[in-house]
C-alpha cells in the first residue's frame, strides 16, 4: 500500500528537521557514550599499569636491599677466608717450630757442640753455636739437612776462637725452608 503525505509542505519539512534533530541528538549521545566508555577503559588500564609500576618499584627496592646484603656477605666471606688462611699459616708455623725444637737437640753431637742462638722467620732458620772441631759441624749439617724441612743447610761462617781457654769453632748456619 502506498503512503501519501497529506501534510502541507512546511509541515513536512519541519517533520523532517525534527527527525534529523532526533537522529543527530541520538548520534551525539551515542558518540559521547562511546567516548566515556573508551575513556573509562583507558583510565582503568592506566591505573592498573601505574599499580604494576609501583609494585615493580617496591620489588626493585627490596631486591636492591637484598643485593646490598649479598655484597656485604661476600665481603665478609672474603675477610673470613683471609683470616682462616692466616690461622692456617700460623698453625703451620707453630707445627714447624715444634718439629724444629724437637729436631735440633736430637742431631747435636753430645759434648762436642753447643747452639748459642736459634732464630727463625717464615723463610728459614739461622743457627749460631760452638763446636770442638769442624767435623762435628759438618756432621750436624748433614744430619739436619736429611732430617729437617730445609732446602739446604749453608755454612755462613766458621772461625777458630778461644772459649774459656779451649779452642773451639764458632759457626753460623743458614737453613732456608723448602717451598711448600
Amino acid at each position: 500500500m502506498t503512503r501519501i503525505n497529506l501534510l502541507p509542505y512546511p509541515e513536512r519539512e519541519r517533520d523532517g528537521r525534527t527527525r534529523r534533530a532526533v537522529l543527530s541528538s541520538a548520534a551525539a549521545v551515542l558518540l559521547l557514550s562511546l567516548v566515556f566508555v573508551f575513556h573509562g577503559f583507558w583510565y582503568l588500564r592506566v591505573e592498573r599499569l601505574a599499580g604494576a609500576v609501583e609494585e615493580a618499584k617496591n620489588r626493585l627496592a627490596l631486591l636492591s636491599e637484598i643485593t646490598g646484603n649479598l655484597d656485604r656477605c661476600e665481603r665478609d666471606a672474603e675477610t673470613l677466608l683471609k683470616k682462616i688462611g692466616a690461622v692456617e699459616r700460623m698453625e703451620k708455623g707453630r707445627a714447624r717450630s715444634a718439629v724444629l725444637l724437637a729436631l735440633f737437640p736430637e742431631k747435636i753431637p753430645r759434648g762436642r757442640m753447643w747452639l748459642t742462638l736459634l732464630s727463625g722467620s717464615g723463610r728459614g732458620v739461622r743457627l749460631e753455636g760452638r763446636a770442638l772441631d769442624s767435623a762435628a759441624v759438618a756432621r750436624f749439617m748433614r744430619e739436619i739437612q736429611t732430617a729437617g724441612p730445609f732446602r739446604s743447610v749453608d755454612l755462613v761462617s766458621a772461625k777458630q776462637a778461644l772459649f774459656e781457654g779451649v779452642k773451639v769453632v764458632e759457626f753460623v748456619l743458614s737453613c732456608p725452608f723448602e717451598e711448600t
